[in-house]
């Protein structure tokens, strides 16, 4: 048995466990240090230094902010504009057309229709008090006007309470079908219900997908009903085209959905079909599982997760730390939670078993993936800000290559801290890069993580790191990831606002 700096190794027959044999520097008590995780990769080892620089702030900073404040709440309130869809929209249960009183409207981009017609459809009694205007059945209490409602014991909030519309009390279809254990799939101008005890349903009136099967997924992605094994066709329906289509380092190809950031998702697309998926979306559900739950009442249901994957005759072993990985059947289910947020769930990714277990600890590494590294964890920061009501950071070109320097430098030279070794600071290299005027700037450092995933996870889960990820006086970014060097992948975040 040989023990290297980074990992363990024991061979046993034909077969090799990797385990981790972690490393803990500590530096000097201004920098910040920690270990990392990740799916697969059980040496995720990440000691992110922080530096925070700040600067006198202007009173023209403080001026633009208020004015992208004001024209940020206009741009909400011109989107927030009810549309009728009375007769567009058909509700489909089962096969079969949802007979209403009045029809379905959307309101905000959610579909409600009549209380009684969609309760009884999936087969459940409800009861309507008329003193206080609440609706109660089985596991589900909404009441009208109101935004919160409780099902299966645990508040949630409504984007869209249910309504009086023409004397009829209306609900969100989507809350009350999932809420009542039924699969909602929702293409162009048609919502198709399928509830638990239905396998197999063939639409009669299904709009665009009319003649298509639809089947109860258990699998299946909420709120985008995308599953492993749909084809990139049925992609593009559910989702239109994507944003972005990024190189990943499985051999497939991320499409890259950031149009709205409450509503991101990556979908990875390989010989036309869907072999992978992330999101962080806070309407995140994967069979029961969904976005703020505990870690604790996750592992009460599915327990601690796998604690090692076979890949060829190595078996990987998995630290879980920040993370449990699941056995899907025909793929990897990865849940990571948020442990500055009560160890709740913050995100998902899938990847199909045949693509997960074709790698090792890395799979490719060339500069396409590692731009697309770079843009990835551009969206997921914007992601956690918008999410906490702060702005989105725009791309810095001129950050972008003082990062990417300081990356490319650690893993040439071998060694792992923001000062280099010719003694220069994140500043330094910055005013190198030509940004010589700026009001404050931060840099996070990370290296070992498999993609900019787990990467971002990781500092999300530093108190330093998540500072200067939710730094409210940072505007501008630029990340620059380099492969390569002891520890196969370093990323550097350098944040900065401009005078």
């Amino acid at each position: 048995m040989a023990i290297t700096s980074r990992h363990l190794i024991a061979r046993l027959d034909t077969l090799r466990f990797v385990s981790a044999f972690r490393r803990v520097r500590l530096h000097s008590a201004s920098q910040a240090l920690s270990v990392g995780s990740a799916g697969v990769h059980p040496d995720e080892f990440s000691a992110k230094l922080i530096f925070n620089y700040k600067r006198e702030l202007m009173l023209l900073h403080k001026l633009k902010s208020f004015i992208s404040f004001l024209l940020l709440i206009f741009l909400l309130f011109s989107s927030f504009a009810a549309v009728s869809a009375k007769d567009n929209i058909s509700v489909v249960v089962n096969g079969e057309l949802l007979n209403t009183p009045i029809n379905p409207v959307i309101e905000e981009g959610r579909v409600l229709v009549p209380m009684r017609s969609i309760f009884e459809a999936l087969g459940y009694k409800v009861t309507w008090n008329d003193r206080d205007r609440t609706i109660t059945s089985d596991n589900l209490w909404m009441q009208v006007d109101n935004t919160r409602a409780v099902i299966d014991g645990r508040d949630i909030v409504l984007d869209v309470p249910p309504q009086i519309v023409d004397g009829y009390t209306m609900v969100p279809v989507r809350v009350v079908s999932e809420g009542l254990g039924a699969n909602v799939l929702w293409d162009s101008n048609t919502v198709a219900i399928t509830t638990a005890d239905a396998t197999l349903v063939s639409p009669k009136t299904v709009g665009s997908i009319e003649g298509a099967e639809v089947k109860n997924n258990a699998n299946a992605v909420l709120p985008f009903s995308i599953v492993i094994g749909d084809t990139q066709d049925a992609v593009v329906k559910k989702l239109g085209k994507p944003q972005r289509r990024d190189k990943s380092e499985y051999g497939f190809e991320w499409w890259i959905y950031n149009k709205d950031y409450s509503k991101y998702i990556q979908v990875g697309i390989g010989n036309g079909k869907v072999a992978a998926l992330y999101t962080n979306s806070t309407d995140l559900k994967w069979k029961d599982i969904y976005y703020g739950e505990g870690r604790t009442d996750v592992e009460k249901v599915y327990g601690t997760g796998l604690d090692r994957i076979l890949k060829g005759n190595t078996y990987y072993i998995l630290n879980n730390d920040g993370y449990i990985t699941l056995d899907a059947g025909d793929s990897y289910a990865t849940i990571f939670f948020d442990k500055k947020k009560g160890n709740s769930v913050t995100s998902l990714q899938i990847i199909e078993k045949s693509y997960e277990e074709s790698i090792g600890f890395f799979g490719a590494a060339d500069d396409a993936i590692a731009r697309a590294f770079e843009m990835e964890t551009l969206d997921l920061v914007n992601i956690v800000r918008v999410r906490e009501g702060m702005k989105p950071l725009k791309w810095n070109d001129k950050a972008h290559e003082s990062a990417l320097y300081h990356s490319k430098d650690m893993a040439v030279n071998n060694y792992f801290n923001h000062t280099d070794l010719q003694g220069k600071t994140p500043f330094d290299r910055m005013k190198d890069a030509g940004i010589e005027y700026f009001i404050t700037a931060g840099e996070n450092i990370a290296a070992g993580y498999r993609d900019a995933i787990f990467a971002h996870e990781g500092w999300m889960n530093s108190e330093g790191h998540r500072s200067n990820i939710l730094n409210k006086d940072f505007e501008e970014l630029g990340v620059g990831v380099y492969f390569g060097g002891q520890m196969s992948a370093y990323y550097t975040q350098n944040f900065v606002t401009l005078r």
